[in-house]
């Protein structure tokens, strides 16, 4: 059949105006406003691995030798080992303080609120252990901005034995197994007035690994007004240790502190969140004054001063998300780990480290 030009054309134009009269329903974007003023970037994109960091530079703050509760500082500017998103205007805030009655009311309920978060990387590989360096930023902020003072475990073990107070919105941070990449929270903490104990594994402190810290890099934490903490002597589950060598494995990381530094250490993480009677009760005679696992609650009591809940702060939470963890609102695992996390999920950046004994 022969078609003319004017019927090709007509029928391309019936066609386009099929096309053109046919609407799709708009798609609605409907925003956030709870944290919208303040928010940081979004996260969606991931940032490169960071490099392994060999040495800091930052203006010593005052070494945190006592148990009184940590003020909020002003913003400061310190010497940068990372380029985070900007903070914007920090502006301390005085706070309140839970009475030791307050904290007894408290415990006679459902305990004393003291939420205390656990970190293992900030930055480098994507992995379930990592927080991002934005996402840990956004974090602090999200605490700052929320009234919140951190404080450290002798703290809470104080306020718990009724021998102290907190403040009404108190957190303690904490950092395992000394990943050399902890470092990038050192002056993003320091921007909020934030303090944090890191607890160390003494065979990793070396300086033959491109991953954990040295001695140098440990002079730094404490110089940045932090405190240590033991966190055993191999990272093995202490469960496997008993008499005399789990005493040995329980004070290691105490002991190599104590001799190259000369700053005692009072309080113990059990490798894994792993632990039991036997374990805990060694703990408590070698003198600590609390121990802190996992657990996920936010809460803590006496009668779990030497296994305190500690919640695990992984890669990958939404900013709403991290404030109802910190708020109890979300929870995670309540009880011990039953197994041993893979190489992978510990140390993404390390696949050929060990997580037993460091040959040094």
């Amino acid at each position: 059949m022969k078609v003319t030009r004017r019927k090709f054309i007509k029928s391309i134009t019936t066609l386009i105006g099929v096309g053109i009269g046919t609407t799709a329903t708009p798609m609605r974007l409907v925003a956030t406003t709870e944290h919208a003023p303040k928010s940081p970037p979004a996260m969606a994109a991931k940032k490169p691995a960071a490099q392994p960091i060999r040495a800091l530079a930052p203006k010593p703050a005052a070494k945190n030798t006592t148990t009184k509760p940590v003020a909020r500082a002003a913003a400061v500017t310190p010497a940068k080992i990372h380029s985070p998103a900007q903070t914007g205007d920090i502006t301390p805030k005085k706070q309140a303080t839970q009475t030791v009655d307050d904290n007894a009311n408290a415990m006679a309920k459902t305990g004393l609120y003291a939420p205390i978060l656990m970190y293992h990387h900030i930055g480098g590989k994507p992995g379930p252990y990592n927080v991002s360096i934005t996402e840990f930023n956004m974090q602090m902020r999200w605490l700052n901005e929320h009234d919140y003072v951190t404080v450290s475990i002798d703290q809470i073990a104080a306020a718990l034995r009724g021998k102290g107070t907190l403040p009404a919105k108190p957190v303690a941070i904490t950092f395992d197994d000394g990943w050399r990449n902890q470092l990038n929270a050192l002056p993003i903490m320091q921007d909020y007035g934030f303090t944090a104990t890191f607890y160390l594994v003494a065979n990793y402190i070396t300086p033959k690994s491109n991953y954990f810290f040295d001695w140098g890099h440990v002079e730094t934490v404490v110089n940045y007004g932090h405190q240590l903490g033991s966190h055993s002597g191999q990272h093995l589950a202490e469960t496997r240790f008993s008499g005399d060598a789990l005493t040995k494995d329980v004070t290691a990381a105490r002991d190599v502190i104590k001799q190259h530094l000369g700053l005692t250490t009072t309080t113990h993480a059990y490798p894994y969140g792993i632990t039991n009677t036997t374990v805990m009760k060694a703990v408590a005679n070698a003198g600590y004054t609390a121990a802190v696992g996992v657990w996920g609650h936010v809460t803590q009591s006496l009668g779990q001063i030497y296994k305190l809940h500690r919640l695990d702060a992984r890669g990958g939470i939404t900013q709403s998300n991290f404030g109802n963890l910190i708020q109890g609102i979300l929870t995670q695992h309540n009880d011990t780990p039953t197994s041993v996390p893979s190489l992978t999920e510990i140390a993404p950046e390390a696949p050929s480290a060990r997580l037993g004994p460091d040959s040094r």
